[in-house]
């Protein structure tokens, strides 16, 4: 008389592999999700038909509407984000509300403190229009 064999079931093998895989990818997913610093506030950028790519590794001077500035996510003074920037190239992401002159005059400032090459951020136009 032949006894049966305890061990593993052909068939939860190959189910195995597969929560492995989902697992990995879910702790991918969380580790990527945070390495995306938080915006210290809304911006909506202006329209733009030009296109072109910014430099990732410049760093990002955020404007509000109301005037707020940030660097790299970090809100900051007005008048310090020039030294915050200094011998880096910048990309400025300015609100679409914000004052024209205040976005000139911090670019003066951001020059003047040393700061490289300053690209503005834009967003594409709106289909249709």
């Amino acid at each position: 008389m032949r006894r049966a064999r305890p061990g593993r079931r052909d068939g939860d093998a190959g189910v195995l592999p597969l929560i492995n895989v989902v697992f990995l990818l879910l702790i991918f997913f969380m580790v990527a999700a945070r390495l995306a610093p938080p915006e210290p506030f809304a911006v909506a950028p202006p329209r733009s038909a030009a296109s072109g790519d910014a430099p990732t590794e410049a760093a990002l001077v955020t404007v509000a509407a109301d005037g707020r500035m940030a660097v790299d996510g970090v809100a900051l003074a007005p008048d310090s984000v020039a030294a915050a920037v200094a011998g880096r190239d910048v990309r400025l992401l300015a609100d679409a509300q914000a004052g024209a002159g205040a976005v000139i005059t911090l670019i003066g400032r951001i020059r003047a403190g040393g700061g490289g090459a300053v690209t503005l951020v834009t967003a594409p136009p709106e289909q249709g229009r």
